[in-house]
């Protein structure tokens, strides 16, 4: 198994946050922690995430999994996300954005002539009929959203992580590890 050094990465990108005052109103006082530097939720115990598992019908990636036993949630995303949602509230796009996911099929057909799903989709670097199977793990609150993708896995079965935004497509990364690590990094001078 893969050693995710969540802790480390967490607790930086709490240090970041709150030296930077940006988001420090988004930040709930109940968990806010100014003397360990600490932004974070208390972590997902093992029942929490196994609820969130037989309800989605799925079991989760592991660095995902290992993130909520750390945090269940985030409150502070990367540039383009305003937080990671609680294991409890997380769903299958296909599920919550039904007249999303037809919206912007159809705004893409118009803009590209009309094209066929998978021309568009091609295009764009991935076929657009995979949003549907993602999992909404963010708020979309901002102009972007995290997914993560169980149809996109890799050897060790990390599913592929998206940073996705309406406009330009995904950023898509191996896991959600490598997607936190990258956004992290985005936030930095």
């Amino acid at each position: 198994m893969i050693d995710f050094q969540w802790h480390g990465l967490l607790q930086s990108w709490s240090r970041h946050t709150l030296a930077a005052g940006d988001d420090r109103d988004n930040l709930s006082a109940e968990w806010l922690d100014e003397q360990t530097l600490w932004i974070g939720y208390p972590g997902a115990g093992e029942e929490q995430i196994a609820r969130a598992e037989r309800r989605l019908k799925t079991r989760l990636p592991e660095s995902y999994r290992e993130f909520l036993k750390i945090t269940n949630g985030w409150p502070a995303g990367g540039p383009y996300v305003t937080r990671i949602l609680p294991v409890e509230k997380i769903e299958w796009v296909s599920a919550r954005k039904r007249d999303w996911l037809e919206s912007w099929k159809l705004g893409m057909r118009l803009g590209s002539g009309n094209g066929d799903l998978a021309t568009i989709g091609e295009r764009l670097g991935f076929d657009i009929r995979t949003l549907e199977s993602g999992l909404e793990i963010s708020d979309e609150e901002d102009i972007g959203v995290y997914l993560l993708m169980p149809g996109l896995k890799s050897a060790d079965d990390e599913w592929e992580a998206w940073c996705f935004e309406g406009e330009t497509g995904a950023v898509r990364y191996p896991s959600f590890w490598e997607l936190m690590r990258a956004e992290f990094d985005l936030l930095q001078p």
